[in-house]
């Protein structure tokens, strides 16, 4: 309908014409209502003259059809599509409003950060996104996404979150978003036990031009290296990262990377059992993480200086460092963490002998770690129950643990774990006098162990084996095994290790013919000091002391009372009964020493 013509404009007419009789007014009605003259009216209809569109709307209101009918099919369609576009844009333009208050929620979740509510509203993002065709804003809230769920510890969620994520940056040609999601895929993936990917992603981030993504990059494959058991190399990735570092200058960028390189680095001098640098580095960390506001890195520190006093039997240090972790991992919303802080208070507590806590701590660490799919605490979770059956002497319950620790550590390829289960497997096995699997084991930890350069573990391994050798009747085995044990624990400063070289060789000392008691009284009063030491420190820290809960310790003990008694000694066996303020003790010791303790009971009633 062209309606410049005559023609043209009395088509129009004829449109306007059935309107109004399909409505049933009259010309003159039509006037009235709209506010014109009758003959406009007819001129609209003969085509004289072209109605005016506000005209043609009144028109349309009264004789109740679309204003595009008096413009024919091919107009109506025009308006039609128009409308459409119209639509279209406004719900664009409404999507594009709603994923901007979306973001600063999200923002807002981020700082103080609750990982539960930010992951929701990232996954509201990504439909809203998806809904408006809008690629860049969909591949950074799933990145968003993917992050939140590694710091909430849900691993394989975030793999495939991260995934689509990498894949849609790809697609953009967006090669900083890339590198940002896949260096967040290759953490993911190095949770759950995935190595070659996650190697692959973080070579990847490695091989960029931007200096942030080359150091994180190479610090992430140094960790896939200490996860595999190449220290060395993983210790060369921590100085290339440095390095890069260092480049950079003094600002706060590189400040905050070197936090990370120095966790690394301590992770695997504590992987070497040299604690006395492990710890070093951790306090350097951890004061570094509280000034730049990094709770993520502030409980790591606490955990390798935990792991550090664990083993150096410092265990009121080690119970304090994981005290002030666990509140931390909960006000950042870390729930791997705080399922690893709850496994490793776990682990302490058992050592310290307080087993039923212990249980019900690596019990509640388990079912986080398992329900998260959190490999790491899931691991040491296993490894604290293993370790709180063995002290309370269920022995079947301890063997299952440690074996579902070493199915978790041989699937991730955690080589130093592996070593770790195998030392368990062997202690259970002394113990229930597997003295053939005993050995396996013992010798399997000790070649890996020596493998590794890990020797808090070699050093665990030679005492182990020295066990074997003493009940085998080897003595002079046992007695290289034990001297060697010790003189490693001794350079790492780890007590517990001491006390256990120091009681193995009392008594082998004592299986020597003839006996060598005066030098097993020695070795055994230094075995109990160091015990001493431990239990003044708990005491001190107001903790309560269950080490003698221990068995085997309480058994360096009787030695002690036993060797007393052996070397004429009795009057001090009462007193070191009194001192040691621990009444299960009496009942520990052979019948004739309990009876030197009667009699000097009976003494002092009568003094």
């Amino acid at each position: 309908m062209n309606l410049s013509t005559r023609e043209g404009r009395r088509q129009q007419g004829l449109l306007i014409q059935k309107a109004v009789e399909r409505a049933g007014l009259s010309v003159e009605e039509l006037a009235s209502r709209i506010g014109c003259s009758r003959a406009l009216i007819y001129q609209y209809l003969s085509g004289a003259t072209l109605a005016q569109p506000d005209r043609l709307q009144q028109i349309a209101t009264e004789t109740g059809v679309p204003l595009a009918s008096f413009y024919g099919a091919a107009a109506a369609d025009d308006l039609r599509r128009g409308r459409r576009a119209a639509e279209r844009d406004d719900a664009q333009v409404r999507l594009q409003e709603r994923l901007r208050q979306l973001e600063e929620l999200a923002q807002a979740q981020e700082s103080p950060p609750d990982w539960g509510a930010l992951a929701s509203t990232c996954e509201r993002m990504v439909s809203l996104a998806a809904q408006a065709e809008d690629s860049l804003a969909e591949a950074r809230a799933l990145l968003r996404l993917g992050r939140a769920r590694v710091r909430m510890g849900e691993f394989a969620r975030a793999v495939d979150v991260l995934a689509r994520a990498a894949g849609l940056f790809a697609s953009l040609e967006d090669r900083e978003g890339e590198a940002d999601a896949r260096q967040a895929l290759g953490h993911a993936l190095l949770s759950t036990g995935r190595l070659a990917e996650a190697r692959g992603h973080f070579e990847w981030v490695a091989s960029s031009d931007r200096w942030d993504h080359r150091w994180t990059g190479t610090v992430s494959l140094a960790a896939v290296d200490e996860q595999l058991g190449d220290y060395r190399q993983a210790m060369a990735r921590c100085d290339e990262a440095a390095a890069i570092l260092d480049d950079r200058g003094s600002t706060r960028e590189a400040a905050v990377g070197m936090i990370y390189v120095n966790a690394n680095r301590a992770n695997l001098y504590l992987a070497c059992g040299d604690f006395a640098s492990a710890a070093r580095l951790a306090r350097q960390c951890l004061q570094e993480a509280e000034a730049h506001g990094d709770g993520g890195q502030h409980i790591e520190a606490l955990l390798n200086l935990a792991v550090c006093a664990l083993w150096q039997g410092r265990w009121a240090e080690a119970l304090g460092a994981m005290q002030s972790a666990l509140p931390l991992a909960r006000f950042v919303g870390d729930k791997g963490r705080e399922a690893l802080v709850r496994a490793v208070l776990a682990e302490v507590h058992a050592a310290a002998g307080d087993h039923d806590c212990a249980t019900q701590m690596a019990k509640d660490a388990l079912a986080a770690a398992l329900s998260l799919g959190d490999h790491r605490a899931e691991l040491f979770a296993q490894i604290a129950l293993a370790d709180a059956y063995l002290g309370c002497q269920r022995e079947s319950e301890a063997r299952y643990h440690a074996g579902q620790a070493l199915a978790v550590a041989s699937a991730l390829r955690l080589s130093l774990y592996q070593a770790e289960c195998r030392l368990r497997a062997a202690r259970q096995a002394l113990r229930t006098g597997e003295t053939a699997e005993a050995l396996q084991s013992a010798e399997w930890a000790l070649g890996e162990a020596r493998r590794l350069g890990a020797r808090h573990l070699e050093a665990a391994a030679l005492i182990l084996r020295g066990e074997w050798n003493l009940r085998m009747g080897r003595t002079d085995a046992a007695d290289a095994d034990a001297r060697a044990g010790l003189a490693l624990a001794g350079e790492l400063q780890a007590r517990p290790l001491q006390w256990e070289a120091l009681s193995l060789q009392a008594r082998v000392l004592c299986a020597l013919e003839p006996p060598r008691r005066e030098e097993a009284g020695r070795a055994a009063a230094q075995a109990v000091e160091g015990i001493e030491q431990v239990r003044a420190e708990l005491r001190e820290a107001g903790i309560h002391d269950t080490i003698l809960e221990d068995r085997h310790r309480l058994a360096i003990y009787a030695l002690r009372a036993r060797l007393l008694m052996d070397s004429g000694r009795r009057s001090e066996v009462a007193q070191f009964v009194r001192r040691t303020g621990w009444p299960p003790l009496e009942e520990a010791l052979p019948p004739e020493v309990r009876g030197v303790l009667g009699g000097s009971k009976r003494g002092g009633g009568r003094q």
